[in-house]
């Protein structure tokens, strides 16, 4: 994990500290969102964590205001200040000579999805020296991930690959498993600098990323939106406590009857489904109890085989939860019988409540 931050001054060496402590390996600093750039150098060398020097231009969507030789210059000397690496944006062109091969990280950003044959469509790129190569592209959904594991299997060099935007989110959790040599995240109430970060706190603490390998059983949450989901933390701790070795991640999902094949190609072995999905979930399965066949919503999908089962998991909650309420000792055998129950909803859930 490498902590990506924008905070300045003095302060960026105790957000180093606390990143090293979370199991950071590096650290970047994104000076040239720092008012004076140049504070950075005399700092370099109290850092926790080894540094990799990112000032990007304007011209690369970077908040650098000063001229490109200036920029230039400024690279040159924090890698003589104590800088482990500097970024050199591909946007830019070529890195210069200048730059060390052995101490430049050569990043490229897409705005679009990976595409399917990735190293020849950026061969260049590829093809530049440099200690680590970094390509970021946009996933718009969880379909887009699959480019990036591929990528990730075939390389023979330090690449750091995960996906930027709402459909990125898993990569971000999944990267390092697949072989990416970094992954980038700001500490919680830092500002993020990409789409889609998370924070590494959580990365350390409720996905435990580190430990995360290509064998490791993989479950999720599927949902649009999924950000918001508290389902990780509730699944991943529950794993943890109860000496499970898996993991669950957030897949936003704009197509479930499409993406579920990205799914299942990424190794997925179940999945809760959240809005706007429910109904969709259960074309999916291949096979639904006949709770779930009469709610026409399901909430869970397990991989059976070559095929999904589904179950709703909704009706029998929120039942259980009443029944809590009501009572104390023993429960009568129609608890609801003669009662005025009113549902507040109309989606999968409440249909579930209903028929409950």
């Amino acid at each position: 994990m490498v902590l990506t931050t924008q905070t300045s001054g003095e302060a960026v060496l105790a957000s180093v500290e606390k990143a090293r402590a979370l199991g950071a390996v590096a650290a970047e600093w994104r000076v040239d969102t720092w008012a004076r750039p140049e504070e950075a150098l005399a700092l370099l060398t109290r850092s926790a964590l080894p540094v990799l020097f990112t000032c990007r231009p304007e011209a690369a969507g970077g908040m650098y205001k000063g001229s490109e030789p200036d920029r230039l210059a400024l690279l040159e000397k924090a890698l003589t200040a104590g800088a482990a690496w500097v970024d050199w944006d591909f946007a830019l062109g070529l890195p210069p000579a200048m730059l060390p091969e052995d101490r430049r990280v050569v990043s490229l950003h897409l705005s679009t999805p990976l595409a399917n044959q990735p190293r020849d469509t950026h061969a260049e790129f590829f093809a530049t020296p440099a200690a680590v190569l970094k390509i970021v592209p946009t996933a718009h959904h969880s379909g887009h991930l699959t480019a990036l594991r591929d990528l990730l299997k075939d390389q023979g060099r330090p690449l750091a690959c995960f996906a930027m935007g709402s459909g990125g989110l898993a990569s971000r959790v999944l990267a390092l498993a697949w072989g990416s040599h970094w992954v980038f995240a700001p500490l919680a109430g830092e500002t993020p600098t990409a789409s889609g970060q998370i924070p590494l706190e959580e990365l350390a603490n409720v996905y435990h990323v580190t430990e995360v390998t290509a064998d490791t059983p993989l479950f999720g949450v599927v949902g649009n939106p999924v950000a918001h989901s508290r389902s990780p933390p509730l699944h991943n701790t529950w794993f943890r406590e109860n000496g499970l070795h898996a993991v669950y991640v957030p897949f936003f999902v704009q197509n479930l009857q499409v993406e579920i094949r990205a799914l299942e190609a990424l190794g997925v072995r179940g999945l809760s489904v959240a809005v706007p999905h429910k109904q969709a979930a259960l074309e999916v399965a291949a096979h639904a109890d006949s709770a779930t066949r009469a709610v026409r919503a399901c909430n869970t999908l397990l991989r059976d085989g070559e095929r999904w089962r589904g179950m709703n998991t909704d009706g029998p909650g929120v039942r259980e939860a009443i029944l809590k309420t009501l009572y104390d000792g023993p429960r009568p055998e129609r608890p609801f019988a003669g009662q005025e129950v009113v549902v507040v909803g109309a989606g999968g859930a409440a249909s579930a409540a209903a028929y409950a």
